[in-house]
């Protein structure tokens, strides 16, 4: 598992407001609920550009890698967590030099991002970076919460649309961190 979190990455402004109201008009994704939803937004939204800038100055991109597209998510209060998954295929990705990755932005307090081991809480402008084969799943939410996902692809590696591979066997025994 390759988690990397950057704190205070990116300066989100009043960035909540608009994808809160975009991700509200956006279709359902797997969850054991329907509490969950996205919405596609522009690999050059401002916000998006500024997160892979981030990632760059960071050295955590490298010249292979590219924005293979963003979504913004939002978690309605109650959505369940969602199943262990990966968001990329885990036989082409796993013994990759350099591999594909998702990233979250976190655009309000109390973020999280779960693995089956330890759960990141972000924080406003936090960036968080994860490989394309670490396994994890949507947290749950009491309250609203509204984040970014993006996509950082490799040219070695089709990741087709709305696609996810699930885990099966894995018990949530995730830590706090």
């Amino acid at each position: 598992m390759t988690v990397r979190l950057f704190r205070n990455a990116v300066d989100v402004g009043t960035a909540l407001t608009r994808f809160r109201k975009l991700a509200l008009r956006g279709t359902h994704i797997f969850n054991p609920d329907k509490l969950r939803r996205q919405q596609a937004i522009r690999k050059n939204d401002s916000i998006v550009r500024k997160s892979f800038e981030a990632l760059k100055q960071r050295h955590v991109v490298r010249t292979n890698h590219y924005l293979g597209g963003a979504v913004v998510l939002h978690s309605a209060p109650g959505c369940k967590q969602q199943m262990w998954h990966v968001d990329y295929d885990p036989d082409k990705v796993s013994k990759k030099k350099v591999k594909p990755m998702g990233v979250i932005l976190a655009l309000e307090d109390h973020t999280r991002f779960v693995t089956p081991s330890i759960v990141y809480t972000m924080n406003r402008g936090d960036l968080l970076c994860f490989d394309g084969d670490d396994v994890h799943a949507g947290a749950a939410y009491e309250r609203a919460n509204t984040r970014l996902h993006m996509y950082i692809d490799v040219s070695t590696v089709n990741r087709p649309k709305n696609r996810t591979w699930l885990i099966a066997n894995l018990t949530p025994d995730a830590k706090p961190r």
